[in-house]
This record gives structure tokens, C-alpha cells and sequence, in this order.
């Protein structure tokens, strides 16, 4: 089953995990003031992870 398709530009996907990262807030918490799936949160987290790892690791 797909999601509603509701698109979100990149500065709002990299604030929104900042404040799960930087500022130490629960997924559920910030997803919840944000409006969005916390499983959505969640894997614009997985992606920023991957992407660090994948970047740090060709240095």
C-alpha cells in the first residue's frame, strides 16, 4: 500500500532530523509537532546515516 504521496522539499526533511539529532528529541515527538509518519522520520534518518556512512568512508 502507498503512502498519501505528500512530497516534502529537502530543508524541511534535513530540519526535521536535526531536531531528532542535535537537538535529542524522540522521533514520535517530532513527528507528531511536525505532522508527518513517524516511520517517514524515520527513514529520512536511515538516509542521512547512509549517506554520512557512504561519505565518510570513500575519505
Amino acid at each position: 500500500m502507498s503512502g498519501n504521496g505528500k512530497k516534502y522539499n529537502t530543508e524541511f526533511r534535513a530540519d526535521a532530523v536535526r531536531l531528532v539529532v542535535e537537538e535529542g528529541r524522540f522521533v514520535n515527538s517530532v513527528s507528531n509537532d511536525l505532522g508527518i509518519n513517524e516511520q517517514t522520520l524515520k527513514n529520512w534518518f536511515r538516509l542521512l546515516v547512509f549517506s554520512s556512512t557512504k561519505f565518510w568512508s570513500k575519505c
